[in-house]
């Protein structure tokens, strides 16, 4: 019983892991950001896109610059990390 009220509280709180502002994204030192964008890359894969970034510190770097150009500040990280890997040469 105390498994699956740990796992359940798990399920509850991953997503709200990952909804995470642009803003705070940038606050965080190169090897946290890595760790976000990593699995970033991945669900890229599975999504079914082709020509991934196959460095997350490249893909880091995009989404600083974008960031900076347009001024993105509570937008959620992983959909300015899809802008920049398209800008990158990502494709559908």
């Amino acid at each position: 019983m105390k498994k699956a009220v740990l796992l359940l509280a798990l399920l509850l709180v991953a997503p709200a892991a990952w909804a995470l502002a642009t803003i705070e994204f940038m606050k965080m030192k190169p090897t946290a950001q890595y760790d976000v964008v990593k699995p970033m890359l991945v669900k890229f894969l599975e999504r079914g896109y082709k020509k991934v970034p196959d460095n997350p510190f490249v893909l880091i770097k995009e989404i600083e610059k974008i960031a900076y150009e347009k001024g993105y500040t509570y937008q959620n990280v992983e959909d300015v990390a899809l802008e920049a890997a398209t800008g990158l040469g990502m494709i559908r």
